[in-house]
């Protein structure tokens, strides 16, 4: 999973997009494999392959909703998602000394952003808490 909060929009965006493109090429196949002059018999299997990819799309969706929401909420502490690529990156953004360690330091003065951080940014284990924070 890529780092920073920027980076896990930009995959998911370009995996909805992906599905999006999928979804359509598999409309035109059923359609063709639906006309009254198609004897091929492949609309069932076209079918369930379109419903397995709408329902990953949704997910897919919901999960890049879920993500920009994260970052909506990462704004009200002044921090954009290309501020989230490290630790020492969110210190610099919020003005928070990080001579003790940049990680150490969020979790110390902003436990609820630190949380926060490992559940949308950076890797949901956290090395100092020994937990792993999960959306």
């Amino acid at each position: 999973m890529p780092r920073g909060l920027h980076k896990r929009i930009e995959a998911l965006e370009r995996r909805v997009a992906e599905l999006e493109a999928s979804i359509a090429a598999l409309l035109s196949e059923y359609a063709i494999a639906t006309s009254p002059l198609n004897e091929g018999g492949e609309e069932l299997g076209l079918a369930e392959r379109l419903a397995a990819t709408q329902v990953t799309y949704d997910e897919a969706l919901l999960d890049l909703r879920g993500l920009r929401s994260m970052a909506r909420r990462l704004r009200d502490w002044g921090l954009a998602p290309a501020d989230t690529a490290s630790w020492a990156n969110v210190c610099r953004a919020i003005g928070l000394p990080s001579a003790s360690g940049a990680h150490r330091a969020v979790r110390n003065r902003e436990p609820v952003l630190h949380v926060l951080l490992h559940r949308c940014a950076m890797p949901s284990h956290c090395s100092l808490d020994g937990v792993s924070y999960s959306a």
